[in-house]
């Protein structure tokens, strides 16, 4: 288990990570929890990954800003699928919550939904399962230390996906396109016995998006990961921890890295490419996301 503590003129954050037990780890990469107190409002931006967390409120309700612009509240539990654009969340105040990293396979055998119904959403866990939110909130509530929610909700997932079995061809053809930088689809339906459109359906049904937009997040998600490593002291954090953002006034200057290189290091074809896809999952040009968001390590 990971203990991290931070404080700023923003405020004060503790966090806790664990892993998940290893008989899990296909479904579940691990824990987060966080208990903060924050002097004003700040604004996340959650870039697309390949996880889909599930997330227990024990303190504030969360601000999540909705497609219509809107800000709407969560409380409770909430799970937020996969997505192919970024969000913002504003936090503020006396906050407690963990987050469940689920994977899209491990989620959708925990849900028992169709994967693609909550792409792009995020949705209170009660309106897609009344009483499996019930007990995941009684059984974690009850707990009165992260490590023992952690455990307490281990055991629910446990319990969840005791008989469960992955689907193999989307097992299969999820860690071939995490492997490999450039993946022929059709080649690939064909190694597995499977027609294209079959496959397709199959991953928006466990994973939420086709073959190809998840080979493109993931390929975004190492992008994001290398320019994480290239700047200095910055934090390695898991997997779709939020960035908090600053306006435009804060800006920092950078000028370390060459983006023609840059982009074809990380699988692109060309520069263009590479900022086309990077505008459309984080929501600005690599260099503005280094300036406003990365920058404040």
């Amino acid at each position: 288990m990971q203990y991290d503590e931070h404080t700023s003129d923003l405020g004060h954050w503790q966090t806790v990570q664990q892993d998940s037990a290893p008989a899990l780890r296909g479904f579940v990469r691990g824990y987060f929890a966080s208990s903060s107190l924050l002097h004003a409002p700040l604004f996340e931006r959650h870039l697309p990954s390949n996880e889909v967390p599930l997330l227990l409120n024990f303190g504030m309700a969360h601000r999540r800003l909705d497609e219509d612009g809107g800000w709407c509240s969560h409380e409770d539990a909430w799970i937020v699928g996969l997505h192919d654009r970024p969000q913002r969340t504003e936090a503020f105040g006396e906050r407690h919550f963990m987050v469940v990293r689920f994977t899209p396979i491990g989620a959708h055998l925990f849900l028992g939904v169709p994967m693609h119904r909550i792409a792009n959403q995020a949705i209170a866990l009660q309106d897609i399962d009344d009483a499996l939110a019930k007990r995941v909130m009684d059984r974690v509530g009850r707990a009165e230390t992260w490590s023992e929610r952690f455990t307490a909700m281990e055991a629910v997932i446990a319990e969840r996906l005791r008989d469960a079995q992955a689907p193999r061809a989307v097992h299969y053809a999820l860690r071939k396109i995490a492997r490999e930088r450039q993946v022929n689809l059709t080649a690939l339906a064909d190694e597995i016995d499977c027609s294209h459109r079959a496959l397709i359906e199959q991953f928006r049904t466990c994973v939420g998006f086709p073959p190809k937009t998840v080979d493109r997040l993931l390929r975004f998600g190492r992008t994001v990961a290398m320019l994480n490593r290239a700047w200095p002291d910055r934090p390695q954090d898991f997997v779709g921890k939020p960035y908090v953002e600053c306006d435009e006034a804060k800006a920092l200057p950078f000028t370390g890295l060459r983006w023609a290189d840059f982009a074809v290091d990380c699988g692109y074809f060309d520069q263009p490419h590479f900022i086309r896809e990077f505008r459309q999952f984080a929501g600005a040009t690599p260099g503005e996301f280094v300036r406003q968001v990365l920058a404040l390590a």
